[in-house]
């Protein structure tokens, strides 16, 4: 009961800096618990991702724009394959 306080407090005094908390595992004895193992995600963490993460597909989204427009302006098909350059047989 006594870690269930502690991280109560804990989670009271900097839960709104914290966006997970994953404690695993909890031993427990007839002296007490401990935590042997623990994964705290700050808050800041999951919005410098976020923000990573967006300029990156904002940045991919440019580049295929680019592209496209590259396309655009150039011609996909030589001159060797339209309509007009292909021969035809007398009739």
């Amino acid at each position: 009961a006594t870690a269930l306080v502690a991280l109560s407090h804990l989670a009271d005094d900097v839960g709104d800096l914290i966006a997970e908390l994953d404690v695993n595992p909890l031993a427990v004895s007839t002296d007490g618990c401990v935590a042997l193992d623990a994964l705290v995600i700050p808050h800041a963490a999951i919005d410098a991702a976020t923000r990573a993460l967006e300029a990156s597909l904002a940045e991919a989204e440019a580049e295929a724009d680019i592209a496209e427009l590259h396309l655009s302006e150039t011609n996909a098909w030589p001159d060797a394959f339209s309509a007009s350059a292909i021969p035809r047989s007398p009739t």
